[in-house]
Formats: C-alpha cells, structure tokens, sequence
C-alpha cells in the first residue's frame, strides 16, 4: 500500500489521509499542496479551471483568488485566454 505512515483504521477497510500536512523534505506544505505533492509523485496530473473564484476561510480572514485574472496582471498576461 502506498503511504502505510498516513493509513489508519481496520485492516479489512484501511483509509489513508493523503490530505496529511506537514514537513516533506525540509518544507511545510499545507493540507492541499501536501495532495498536490503526492499525488504528482505518483505520475498523477493537476488540473485546473483557471477562471474559477476560490475563497479560503481562516477566523479572522478571508483569501479570494482567481487565476485566470491573476495571469492577467502579469507581463504579457492579456494573450492569456480561458478557451
């Protein structure tokens, strides 16, 4: 089985935490870019909608971002295009 460190529960029925976040090779990732990591080290592909408004809550604050209106700010970013 892949990750036998992130497996909990039965044997018959075992779950993996793959969100599991934390120090990997001297670098903190967080819950999505330690999935991200994983799941790319095991050949997978990262897909996006790159015109897509994402919120991430935390108590106190709030993060909104799109990267499609991210890549439009950047140099040569208006021949950015979503179709």
């Amino acid at each position: 089985m892949n990750y036998p460190e992130l497996t909990y529960g039965e044997k018959c029925a075992p779950m993996v935490d793959l969100f599991n976040h934390g120090v990997m090779d001297h670098t903190w990732y967080g819950e999505d870019y330690a999935f991200a990591k994983r799941w790319r080290e095991k050949c997978g592909d990262i897909w996006l909608i790159p015109d897509m408004n994402i919120n991430h809550h935390l108590p106190t604050e709030e993060f909104k971002g799109n990267f499609h209106r991210y890549l439009l700010k950047q140099p040569g970013g208006s021949e950015c295009s979503t179709s």
